[in-house]
């Protein structure tokens, strides 16, 4: 989470999980799936936000499950800065929106 909230584009938010290997990236993208293939072109495997939503509330959602199960420490940093070049490539590519959900689980403003 910090090593994600660090360095972020401003408007995104990641959770910071109670407990568990799973953590919720929600950015002003025009989609989870749009925000995943970018991450896969960075080398990093994230699931998109709307595979977790009943179809009729995949709209409301721009975010992405990212996994940290099999993550070895020596290995954050460089994941982090991926995950943040994809999702910043994403926003200025012209993909964004300005509507963030508010109900996520102890969101990190960044």
């Amino acid at each position: 989470v910090a090593a994600l909230a660090r360095a972020l584009p401003e408007g995104c938010r990641v959770t910071a999980p109670r407990g568990g290997h799973v953590l919720w990236l929600e950015a002003p993208v025009a989609s989870g799936r749009a925000l995943a293939d970018r991450a896969l072109r960075e080398g990093v495997a994230v699931t998109p936000g709307e595979s977790f939503l009943p179809a009729a509330d995949a709209g409301g959602v721009a975010g992405a499950r990212v996994s940290i199960a099999r993550l070895a420490d020596a290995d954050v940093e460089e994941a982090a800065a991926r995950l943040v070049r994809a999702t910043a490539a994403c926003i200025t590519e012209g993909r964004s929106r300005p509507a963030l959900r508010a109900d996520m689980e102890r969101p990190v403003q960044v």
